[in-house]
Order: structure tokens, then sequence, then C-alpha cells
């Protein structure tokens, strides 16, 4: 059985919204899907995401991020990658997303030992 227990902190910012995602994404992604919904439905101008305390993100939780990235883009909005975990990373990488997410390399982090 697949428990998430780590949250997703979203805070206003005069832009739009920072969002952090603490923990690991598995298949039990209604919680995230939740916060992203509420996001997106706020139409900000912007978005950072913060994958800085995120080792390990699934399969369905890429495809999560897909679908919160053109909800934020589809209104208008921009959406910017503020920092990320190198295992993440490599994971957008294998499926060609840090080109559609513009992943610079200045926020990509070592992994926690």
């Amino acid at each position: 059985m697949d428990i998430q227990s780590a949250p997703v902190i979203v805070t206003k910012t005069a832009e739009g919204f920072h969002v952090a995602v603490k923990g690991p994404v598995h298949t039990n992604v209604q919680w995230l899907e939740q916060e992203f919904a509420r996001v997106v439905a706020a139409k900000p101008r912007h978005v950072d995401l913060d994958l800085g305390e995120t080792d390990y993100v699934s399969s369905l939780g890429v495809g999560l991020f897909v679908k919160f990235r053109r909800g934020v883009t589809d209104a208008g909005g921009t959406l910017r990658v503020t920092s990320i975990r190198k295992k993440v990373f490599s994971t957008f990488r294998f499926a060609r997303l840090d080109e559609l997410f513009k992943i610079e390399a200045g926020v990509v982090m070592e992994d926690a030992r």
C-alpha cells in the first residue's frame, strides 16, 4: 500500500505562488493533485516550484508535474523550478522534461546522504 505522508506547502507571493513539495511522490498523488488544482484555479502570473526536499518522483508524479505546468502556462502564467535534487533531475532529464521545464544547472542540488 502506498501511503503519502509528505506535505506540499503553497505560499502566496507577489506574482503568484511558491510551491514546495516535501518528500517522495509515489503513486498516491491525490494530495498533490488537489493542491496543484487550487494553484492553477487562481491563475497566477508566476509559480516557483521547489523540489529541493523531494527525493523520488514516480512516473505518475512526473505526469502530474507536466499537467501542473500546462495548467499554469495555459492560463498565461510561467512556472520555474527553483531547486531540484540530482536524483529527481535525472528522472526529469530521462523523460526530457529538463527541456520542458527549462531547469537551470544552478538549481540542481546534491542528494541528501
